[in-house]
C-alpha cells in the first residue's frame, strides 16, 4: 500500500523524479493520503475516547473544525 508513496519519496531524495514541481506525477498518493488520513482520525476517537473518556461528539467536532480550516484554505487557493 505505502510502495509507490515510498518509491516516489527515494526517487525524490535522489532527485531523479521531479516530486513537488509536478502535480501529475504525484496525483496517485492523494486516494491513499485519504484513506490514511480517515483511519487514522477513526483510531485517534477510538483510542483517545476509551483512555481519556472524551464524548464522541465533542471528538467529531474538534475533527469537523479541522476539516473546515482545509476547506477554507482550498477555498481560499482557489479563488
Amino acid at each position: 500500500m505505502f510502495s509507490p508513496a515510498a518509491l516516489h519519496l527515494i526517487a525524490a531524495g535522489l532527485e531523479r523524479y521531479p516530486y513537488g514541481g509536478h502535480v501529475k506525477f504525484s496525483m496517485h498518493m492523494g486516494a491513499m493520503i485519504c484513506l490514511i488520513s480517515g483511519l487514522g482520525a477513526a483510531w485517534i476517537m477510538a483510542t483517545l475516547g476509551k483512555m481519556m473518556h472524551i464524548p464522541r461528539k465533542s471528538m467529531a467536532l474538534a475533527i469537523i473544525y479541522l476539516l473546515a480550516i482545509g476547506a477554507g484554505s482550498l477555498a481560499r487557493d482557489i479563488a
